[in-house]
This record gives C-alpha cells, structure tokens and sequence, in this order.
C-alpha cells in the first residue's frame, strides 16, 4: 500500500488528487495531544480563552518541548477533549477525504520532557511537575506514574474506536512503550527516530529485546506491530541513508521497518531503504519490508 502522509488542513481537491497517483490511500496529520491555536477548532477546547501556557486554564495546560511550544499539552480525560476529537477533528478528516488519521503527541505520560499540567499529584510513581521545568527523569516510564499513563492508554483507545467508526484507519504514533497494548486498536504504525533513541523501558521490550541484544532501541516496542502483521513506518531525519538502513536491519527478521530519510521541514523529498541497504544500491534481492511509504 503506498500511502501519503498530509496535513488534516490540506485541501479536500488536493487530497483527491494524490488519490490518484498509483491508487495511493492518504493519512492526515493533526495535534490530538496538544492543542494549536491556529487550528479552526481551537476556541473549542473547555479553557481555550485563556490558554498561555503558562498555567493550566480548563483543558489546555503547558507548552510541549522546544521547539514546539506554541503547542500545549491538553488533558486526554477532558470531555471537551474527547468532544472536539470525535464530534470536530475526525468528521473534518472524514469529509477532506482522509482515508487514515495520524494523531500526534499521543503519549503525555512520558515525563521525559516538559510538565504537561495534568500530571497525577498521588499514585504509584506520581508526583506534581514544575512548569517550564524537565519532568523528573525518575518518573520515566521505567517508574511510570500508573494514573497518567492509563489516562494516555484510554485516550489512544479512544482515538482509535472514534476514527474506525468513521470508516478511517488510524496510526499509532511514536508511543512505542503503549504499542504492545494498542496493537489490535491501532492499523499500523508511523515513527520517528525509534533506531536512534532508547535501550530499556518496561513495557513491551521482551518481544525482540533477547533477538536484538544491544541493538535494541526505542523501535523494539513496535515489534508486536511487525508480528501481528501491520506495518511500521520509520522516518529518520539526521545521518544518510545508509545509515537509516543499517539502523532499521536488526528488525528485518521481524517483517521489517518502511524506512525513509527527510528533512525536518518535511517536504516532499525523500530516500528510502530496501532491505538494509538503500533502494537503487545494491538492493536486488534484498528483503524488502511490508510496502508502507509516507
């Protein structure tokens, strides 16, 4: 299936027109996580009016990591949240002519990063979180704070239930220590940098972990993808290509990453892998992994 990845704002004539090029389907990207004060739906959020990021106002809390702060976390048990997803986000994907959804920022629980505001005060592993401060790095998710991270869980549950109701596919993304859990909720998955970061975490890592040894990174979680079948698309963004390829290798055995190089401006441009090497060099007779491109 070769599939192009879009902005949820792309024109439903554009959308139409990719259709075309080879019978590709198109997955549209939109914030579910944070919210954007550009978005048309903006006002809709409970709290909207006084968004700052500077103090939780409703639903709406603190500014996601750099260099993205004009987003800010919202709350995933908001029923405002919820509402504007299912009732605003996924008929507007519908109607543009969206055939699959890519909600981002699906795993507030992380604490790897900034304070989202809505972290739980009491619970194993919980703590408050200072605003404009790094989470406390022994709340990562190997002492996962268990409230915030079955909030995150139900909320990806959640997304996925609303977008298939619609007729529309839906990727998980990034989220690899959820992913050995929403893997029967989510079709398949699109991730960023997952050779390049991680070693351990505690959710997930024992399918692939023992096969991959020290190789293991941040890519291990999204084997239960690869086993069950569904694809998993890489996009790396620094080094070559040929590197890109080395790195995703190790997961071949396991059906193999769909792995591409780009820009972070993320235009059109791309180079892409065939096996473990990239495509066009000697790549005849290479495993190929399942036909997912973005």
């Amino acid at each position: 299936m070769l599939l192009y990845d879009v902005d949820i704002e792309t024109s439903a004539a554009k959308i139409a027109e990719i259709k075309t090029w080879g019978g590709a389907k198109v997955v549209c990207y939109f914030e579910a996580g944070t919210w954007v004060k550009t978005r048309p739906w903006a006002s809709k959020y409970s709290g909207a009016a006084g968004a700052t990021g500077k103090t939780v106002s409703g639903a709406i809390g603190f500014p996601y990591e750099a260099p993205y702060t004009n987003e800010l976390w919202v709350n995933p048990s908001d029923p405002s949240v919820r509402s504007v997803m299912k009732d605003v986000i996924l008929p507007f994907a519908k109607a543009r002519g969206c055939d699959m959804v890519e909600p981002d920022n699906v795993q507030g629980f992380e604490r790897d990063s900034y304070c989202t505001g809505f972290e739980a005060k009491t619970g194993a592993n919980c703590g408050s979180c200072k605003a404009g401060s790094p989470a406390n790095k022994n709340f990562y998710i190997d002492k996962k704070c268990d409230a915030d991270y079955k909030a995150w869980l139900d909320f990806n549950k959640f997304l996925a239930d609303s977008a298939h109701a619609l007729g529309m596919g839906i990727a998980l993304k990034n989220n690899h220590h959820q992913a050995a859990e929403l893997v029967k909720y989510h079709d398949f998955v699109l991730a960023e940098q997952c050779t390049s970061f991680g070693s351990s975490y505690s959710n997930g890592t024992t399918i692939g972990a023992s096969l991959l040894g020290s190789k293991a990174k941040d890519c291990v979680g999204f084997v239960p993808f690869l086993k069950a079948g569904k694809g998993v698309a890489l996009t790396a963004y620094t080094g070559t290509i040929a590197k890109a390829c080395t790195d995703a290798a190790p997961y071949l055995p396991f059906g193999g990453l769909n792995t591409i190089l780009k820009k972070t401006s993320l235009k059109s441009t791309r180079k892409a892998c065939c096996g473990a090497v990239p495509c066009g060099v000697g790549s005849i007779g290479a495993t190929t992994p399942k036909p997912l491109a973005r």
